[in-house]
């Protein structure tokens, strides 16, 4: 039995660094503007949650964990364990008395986004965000947008049209996963 669960196991994490070794190929030929003109390139949603696994690791450090994202049409998905507070002090910056409070412990947390991509522009707009299950008030989201997540992130673009980089024309969403077309 035990070899049985070992071996399930070393298979889930060859199939996870398959999955994001395949999605950072994908990445970096958009990312460095190899991709051909008119090509399409997928991330399915097993590479999308690996390399969000990885990223975020990379990212965040330890603040963070059971990163996993989802899709449908037109809106994207996700969950995670976050520490504010250990995300917070990693990067130099912790947080007061009362946030610390608060914030103490690991929480839960869902985001839902909405996104609209075509003509080589998105929007993306927050469309819920809860906590511990809890939904978070849309005055509160935006005080969290503009003091925490702005400031780390200066150049998030959040309710506001922005052009496409590396010349991507449009992003779709589907329950399968997330499909880039490159301008031809």
């Amino acid at each position: 039995m035990r070899q049985t669960i070992a071996l399930a196991a070393v298979c889930a994490l060859f199939a996870a660094n398959t999955d994001y070794e395949s999605a950072r190929r994908k990445a970096d030929l958009i990312e460095n503007d190899q991709a051909k003109p008119g090509s399409v390139i997928f991330f399915s949603v097993a590479e999308a949650n690996a390399f969000a696994r990885e990223e975020a690791r990379r990212e965040v450090g330890d603040g963070l964990r059971n990163a996993k994202v989802w899709f449908s049409a037109g809106k994207a998905s996700g969950s995670a364990v976050l520490d504010f507070v250990k995300l917070q002090t990693e990067k130099g910056r912790p947080p007061g008395l009362l946030l610390r409070w608060m914030l103490q412990g690991e929480k839960e947390v869902q985001v839902s986004v909405k996104v609209e991509a075509r003509d080589g522009k998105a929007k993306i707009d927050i469309d819920e965000v809860y906590l511990e299950g809890v939904g978070i008030p849309k005055g509160a989201v935006d005080l969290l947008v503009e003091y925490y997540l702005l400031p780390r992130y200066p150049e998030a673009k959040i309710g506001h049209w922005f052009e496409l980089r590396h010349r991507v024309e449009r992003i779709t969403l589907a329950p399968s996963g997330v499909q880039m077309k490159i301008k031809g």
